[in-house]
């Protein structure tokens, strides 16, 4: 029966976490669709061919083998839109010189014998046989492969009545001309090119007609085969288009400059090919950039997007967005009172690559690296987005150079925020990786942003930063307010080159959770930080591991020689943390710090603070078990404590080890399970809670269980807890205190206090030994230095036994202090 209320429990715990899921995003959904006004140019495009390889950069190396757009005015006002086509495009559209003017639309509507226009091609479902099978991901099983969910469009015509668009129909056909009439339509059986995903049943269109308010001008640029809205649109809405089989360009494929919103839906980009540019030449002039770009945007909407197999791009591979500002404004130009947002949902980027940067907008932004698959720029701008959402998507194998994934960028200050970044619904960015910074997700150091959320079984996974890069999965550059990873999500198997196997913080962070059944594990650097790297000087609020979530199998395999390496989960440089806690079942385990560097510090193999630390806390079921390094094997803190160490609660600090490494003053040692160099006002252990079983293992190591460069006030061990079969070779093998250390200025006969020593009620400081075989120890299980105990207490069925200095001529087996004691009592 119990194991079926667990059962039950647990399926109601996700179907919780589903509804939820669904409910927030309905929400923000909800709320995006209000935010983009109504009325729209609302336009499909269909361009597709195949490639004819030449050597020369100058010919024209493909011809469409279909190409048609199809545009309308929804609302109650007709826009007059003009669509500018790229000399090797334009070339192909057989219009008469009086067609290629600008002219003024129509007087009166277009009839179609009360039907409408014939509806333009569109995608089919993909087979079976192009569902990609993704490679595992880290031990929680295969990412499950991108979910299509096709269905036939909706006619984007409402039937008879409808006042959502306008009887101003416009519908441009361009069909080849004679000379390469046999090629147009589908591909044939015997393309290279992947298989078509154009209808095998769709007819030739008539004659190319221009009805409405469009026209098609030559675009002045003869190295660009892209389609270009020359006009300032208020929404344009691009949806059950196909961009297949083409050359990327010098220009986009699909520009437009000066589109405030932009909706996508059911758009298809795939199989282009650029000429992959190496990232450290100068050869801009022969950029082929990415397909569809946008600039001067407020909000966009982009749903059931698939941008795959874009290749050997310039700058960005599949979607740029520049930004408009959403500043206050005085008298006419006050702000628009609708929030301004960006939502992904349910799109798939998969296998695609960017070669180089640094030429669509000329400022070296990405160090000639180029970005990624989707791109938020802004540029003398003050863009304020309400939120970034993300919702079930597939990021997927994108070779990028900052940001595979994603990207955000401003050269400046104030030019870019984002009050909430969303990844959610399931999303997937995995097997990704850059040629510098951040495997997954880029933000610029200019770009402000109030709070990251990873949520709802969302998984970021397997993503890899190389060069001298930092950010395995996310490199952050501003200084932050939260992150929350929750809702059995994951951020785990990332590696950076540098710091921050997963993240990266450049200017810190106020506060981290881990919650909900979620993960950060089996993440790897090889400088600081297998988990986390936190930079900056900004004091760190809270990072708290809670409800079953787990830090686990972190690295840091240290090969660079720095002055401080440390954190092979948790990396804090100089800044102080307030408070770290674990707790419901969660853990910090199994993290590691090795160095082969020759002076390296290799301190922390869990967590590494720079700073003070305000309080440590494990409990409830909870672990800081199994972590190696140098120095503190499961903690180190460079400087102290100040509001002390709790384990509570069945809660462990078990089996972690300080190995030592470095030499003369840089000889890191102490410190098995915890290491404070400065002071710690009290340590508690209690209701069945455990520090045991750690080791410092170098010749000269200290402090097994715990090390305390300064002062302790108070150390109390109750309710059957127990400090037990800890080992450090010269001894304070459960605890070693420092009240006053050597390289202290102290007067003779001076000396710290410690008020209270407390072992109660049940409880054991036992078996804990020090030994150094063919030489000397010291001290035995707890050693007081330049400390004198005011009260030391041992009741309640409790003990101190089996404790020893197995080899020397030391003392103290139980406990040493070397000002002595004022009261000791065993009851």
């Amino acid at each position: 029966m119990d194991r079926i209320n667990r059962a039950s429990l647990s399926r109601a715990l996700v179907t919780s976490i589903l509804l939820q899921g669904l409910l927030q995003w309905s929400s923000s959904a909800y709320a995006a669709e209000s935010a983009i006004p109504d009325a729209a140019v609302v336009c499909s495009i269909t361009l597709t061919g195949e490639h004819k390889r030449t050597a020369s950069n100058t010919t024209d190396a493909w011809t469409p083998t279909f190409f048609r757009i199809q545009c309308n005015s929804t609302g109650h006002s007709q826009t007059r839109v003009t669509v500018r086509l790229g000399e090797q495009l334009f070339r192909h559209a057989p219009l008469s010189s009086a067609d290629r003017e600008c002219g003024l639309p129509p007087s009166g509507p277009t009839s179609y014998a009360g039907s409408p226009p014939p509806h333009p091609a569109v995608p089919l479902a993909p087979s079976s046989s192009e569902a990609p099978s993704y490679p595992p991901s880290y031990v929680w099983g295969p990412v499950p492969p991108p979910s299509y969910s096709w269905a036939p469009p909706s006619p984007i015509y409402p039937g008879a009545g409808g006042d959502a668009w306008r009887e101003t129909h416009s519908w441009v056909s361009l069909r080849a001309s004679d000379d390469w009439t046999e090629r147009f339509g589908p591909f044939s059986t015997t393309s290279p090119t992947s298989p078509p995903l154009l209808s095998p049943n769709v007819t030739q269109p008539p004659s190319p007609v221009t009805v409405g308010a469009e026209c098609f001008v030559e675009s002045l640029d003869d190295k660009d085969w892209g389609i270009t809205f020359a006009d300032e649109i208020e929404h344009l809405e691009l949806r059950d288009s196909v961009i297949q089989g083409a050359p990327l360009s010098y220009q986009p494929l699909i520009r437009c400059p000066k589109c405030k919103y932009v909706t996508l839906v059911n758009v298809t980009v795939r199989d282009l090919q650029g000429k992959n540019l190496l990232g450290d030449s100068d050869d801009c002039g022969n950029r082929t950039v990415g397909a569809l770009y946008f600039s001067g945007v407020r909000s966009a909407i982009v749903d059931q997007l698939t941008c795959v197999n874009v290749k050997g791009a310039t700058d960005f591979a599949c979607l740029w967005f520049g930004l408009t500002s959403t500043d206050v404004k005085n008298g006419s130009e006050a702000k628009d009172p609708k929030a301004a947002f960006f939502r992904i949902s349910n799109s798939v980027f998969m296998n695609n690559s960017i070669t180089k940067g640094g030429c669509i907008e000329n400022d070296e932004a990405s160090h000639g690296f180029g970005f990624g698959s989707v791109v938020f720029y802004a540029k003398d701008v003050g863009a304020n987005l309400e939120s970034v959402e993300v919702f079930g998507t597939t990021m997927y194998g994108i070779d990028g150079g900052l940001g595979s994934a994603l990207a955000f960028y401003a050269p400046e200050e104030n030019q870019l925020h984002m009050d909430v970044f969303n990844i959610s619904g399931n999303s997937n960015f995995t097997h990704n990786k850059v040629a510098r910074h951040g495997g997954a997700v880029f933000i610029n150091v200019y770009t402000s942003l109030g709070r990251l959320h990873v949520t709802q079984s969302s998984r970021i996974d397997n993503n890899t930063a190389n060069g001298d890069g930092n950010g395995g999965a996310f490199y952050i550059g501003p200084l932050i307010d939260s992150l929350e990873i929750e809702g059995a999500s994951s951020v785990s198997a990332n590696s950076a080159a540098l710091s921050g196997g997963a993240f990266y913080l450049e200017q810190g962070i106020r506060d981290i959770s881990i919650l909900r059944g979620s993960y950060v594990s089996g993440n790897r650097a090889l400088a600081n930080g297998g988990a986390f790297c936190i930079q900056g000087a900004a004091d760190v609020k809270s990072i708290s591991i809670r409800g079953n979530s787990h830090v686990d199998h972190n690295t840091v395999d240290v090969n660079v020689e720095l002055i401080s390496n440390g954190g092979g989960a948790f990396y804090l440089n100089d800044v102080s943390l307030e408070k770290f806690m674990i707790f419901k079942g969660s853990s910090m385990n199994n993290n590691t710090l090795i160095g082969t560097a020759t002076r390296s510090y290799c301190r922390g193999g869990g967590l590494h603070v720079g700073g003070d630390l305000g309080t440590l806390v494990v409990q409830q079921n909870s672990s800081i078990s199994n972590n190696a390094a140098a120095s503190g094997g499961g903690v180190f803190v460079k400087r102290g404590i100040l509001g002390g160490i709790l384990v509570l609660e069945g809660s462990r600090v078990d089996n972690n080890s300080a190995t030592g490494g470095g030499e003369g003053s840089d000889l890191q040692k102490d410190g098995g399970g915890i290491m404070v160099t400065g002071a710690c006002p009290n340590v508690t252990i209690m209701n069945w809670s455990s520090i045991s079983g750690n080791i410092a293992s170098h010749m000269e190591a200290q402090g097994g269980g715990i090390f305390i460069g300064g002062g302790l006030q108070k150390l109390v061990v109750k309710k059957g807890s127990q400090m037990s079969r800890n080992f450090a070779t010269r001894g304070g093998a459960a605890i070693i205190a420092v009240g006053l250390s050597s390289d202290m200025l102290y007067d003779e006969g001076s000396y710290m206090v410690t008020d209270l020593v407390e072992i109660s009620e049940g409880s054991c400081i036992c078996n804990n030994s020090a030994s150094v075989p063919n030489g000397g120890s010291y001290y035995g299980a707890m050693y007081f230095r330049n400390t004198r105990v005011t009260s030391f207490t041992i009741t309640n069925g409790s003990c101190v036994c089996g404790n020893k200095v197995a080899d020397g001529d030391g003392f103290g087996g139980a406990v040493y202090a070397d000002n002595g004691f004022v009261n000791f009592t065993v009851c």
